[in-house]
C-alpha cells in the first residue's frame, strides 16, 4: 500500500493568516460590540450591517495570503473550489428555502 505524505506546513503563511484572520474579524467586531452596547442600547438596527464583514474575516485572509504567496493563479484555484458541487443542486435549493423559512 503506498504511503501519501503531505507537504510541510509553511509556518510564515500560517501565522500571516492568522494574524490576518483575527485582525480583520475583532477589527469589525470590536466596534459592533461597542455600537450595540453603548449607542443602540441593546438594539440591533438595519445600519449596522456595515459590520457584517467582520464574520468573513477567515475568508478574506485566505484570500489575501494566496494572492500574496500564488498569486492569481491561486486565488483563482482557491475560490473554483466554491464550485465543485458534492450534491444535487435540488438539495443546495432546498437547504436554503427551508433555513429562510
Amino acid at each position: 500500500m503506498p504511503e501519501y505524505s503531505r507537504p510541510p506546513i509553511d509556518r510564515t503563511r500560517l501565522c500571516l493568516f492568522y494574524a490576518l484572520a483575527y485582525s480583520l474579524t475583532w477589527a469589525f467586531t470590536i466596534p459592533f460590540v461597542y455600537v450595540w452596547l453603548n449607542i443602540t442600547h441593546h438594539r440591533l438596527e438595519r445600519w449596522m450591517i456595515v459590520f457584517l464583514p467582520g464574520a468573513y474575516g477567515p475568508s478574506f485572509a485566505a484570500i489575501i495570503v494566496t494572492a500574496m504567496t500564488d498569486g492569481r493563479a491561486g486565488v483563482r484555484r482557491l475560490l473554483g473550489k466554491l464550485l465543485l458541487w458534492r450534491f444535487p443542486a435540488v438539495w443546495w435549493t432546498f437547504g436554503h428555502v427551508w433555513a429562510i423559512r
